[in-house]
């Protein structure tokens, strides 16, 4: 599956799927036939927090989050802005994932301390 990220954008997840991957491999296709295939989803969504709380408010953008399928795409959520709750909501090909919170690194300029991490690091999962 070829997904379209485009789509996947925003508040409204699409029914679809919005990471690319291999729904069959290792088929031999010898003779004329027919061939359905039912494209499996998962819609996953939740809230981002920091240490149980919060994410606290910075003067900039807090990143976002990466959902990386073992042999297969990925797909990233929309930027968590610079203050308020953060959620998110992606629909997905079952799998095996890494998640990866994909830092602001201009929150660490040095001229000041934030309070959100400003480096990436992997929250789920082994890349």
């Amino acid at each position: 599956l070829e997904a379209n990220e485009g789509l996947c954008l925003g508040d409204n997840q699409p029914e679809v799927p919005c990471t690319n991957g291999t729904l069959r491999s290792g088929m031999t296709l010898n003779t004329d036939g027919v061939l359905d295939i039912d494209i499996p989803a998962v819609k996953v969504q939740g809230s981002v927090t920091l240490k149980g709380a919060q994410m606290p408010l910075e003067p900039s953008d807090r990143g976002n989050l990466e959902f990386v399928l073992t042999r297969g795409g990925s797909i990233s959520t929309d930027n968590f802005g610079a203050g308020g709750a953060v959620t998110y909501s992606v629909t997905l090909i079952p799998g095996n994932y890494t998640v990866i919170h994909r830092a602001n690194p201009s929150l660490c300029n040095g001229s000041g301390h934030p309070k959100v991490p400003c480096l990436d690091q992997v929250l789920a999962g082994c890349p």
